[in-house]
Parts: structure tokens; C-alpha cells; sequence
């Protein structure tokens, strides 16, 4: 149990419901308006940080990244979790291959299909370029996209990292743990 947690957002109103199920819930949690490019703490300030599909959602990934690199102690701990680019069915409006489309036909199709009025906050990076990123940033990574599964056969796989990596492609999103 975590004894102090802080949770950020860009949306004042996200902001103020998540301080009312907090409220509710009764979980001390201070939520600061902040981006994500430039956080409002020290150096070295946090011992975990959970970055849960929004990695998507930024123009740099890499500027994501770094940030969260700077404001973990050393040997903190990063959970980073992500929708697969190369998953066929686009995980936020589910149409297929929507992501290989250029920005202004993805818009016109999530339209035309009725599934909202754009997408035009969906950035998605593909596996290898985050594990590249993080690894620029001298991360020890651990992929536990198939940790949870319970197939004995998949499961005497696991200890083979180059087949999970490479497994992870065909994922419609994956998991890891990142120590710094």
C-alpha cells in the first residue's frame, strides 16, 4: 500500500471526479492539473509511476518517457502499459486498421462509421519504438504482457525474452515494467 499517491490530468473536470470517487472511496490522493511534458515535481521525487494508456494520447512519446525518467528515484519503478499499433482493430473506436490511415481519413472514417467526431488525440507508437525509447533512458525493462496467461504451453515459452518481444506484436496492447 502506497502511503503517498498523486495523480495528474490535463482536465480540470476529470480532475474533480476523480477527487469525488476519491472522497467517496475514502484513498488520500492529492491530483495536480499538470502536463505530462513538464511535471510540476523534483527530480527524483516518485518511487512508482503508473503511466496506463495514455501514451497514446501525446504527440512525443519520447519527451513522455524522459519526463517520467526524471521525476523516478533511482531504482523506481515504471508500469507502462499501451495499445499495440500493429493490433488490427483500433482500440479506442474498435475499426479495423484505422490506425494505418492518414489523420484526416481516420477522422472521416470515424464519422462516417458513428463512432465520435475524431481522433485526432490517438498517437500510436509501436512496441519496438517504446522499448527503444525506454531503453535510451537505461531502463531494465520486463515485458509481462503474457504473465497473467494460464496456458501451460505459453507459459514454458516465458523465460525466452526475444520470443516475447516479438510475440508482443501480435498483442492488442502490452505491459511493462520498467526499472530505472
Amino acid at each position: 500500500v502506497c502511503s503517498d499517491v498523486t495523480g495528474i490530468d490535463l482536465d480540470e473536470v476529470k480532475l474533480n471526479l476523480a477527487r469525488l470517487r476519491a472522497e467517496e472511496e475514502k484513498i488520500s490522493v492529492v491530483y495536480e492539473n499538470a502536463n505530462a511534458y513538464n511535471l510540476p515535481f523534483m527530480t527524483e521525487t516518485f518511487d512508482v509511476v503508473i503511466c496506463s494508456y495514455l501514451i497514446e494520447h501525446v504527440d512525443s512519446h519520447e519527451k513522455l518517457i524522459n519526463e517520467i525518467h526524471r521525476v523516478l528515484k533511482k531504482g523506481g519503478i515504471l508500469f507502462l502499459a499501451g495499445p499495440n499499433k500493429l493490433w488490427p482493430i483500433e482500440s479506442h473506436v474498435h475499426l479495423p486498421f484505422l490506425q494505418f490511415l492518414p489523420k484526416k481519413w481516420q477522422n472521416k472514417s470515424v464519422r462516417f462509421f458513428k463512432r465520435g467526431d475524431s481522433c485526432l488525440y490517438i498517437n500510436y507508437p509501436t512496441y519496438f519504438g517504446i522499448i527503444s525509447i525506454l531503453h535510451k533512458c537505461n531502463f531494465n525493462i520486463e515485458n509481462i504482457t503474457y504473465k497473467h496467461i494460464s496456458n501451460n504451453i505459453l507459459q514454458s515459452y516465458l523465460k525466452h525474452k526475444k520470443l516475447m518481444d516479438f510475440l508482443s506484436i501480435f498483442t492488442p496492447g502490452w505491459l511493462l515494467v520498467c526499472k530505472k
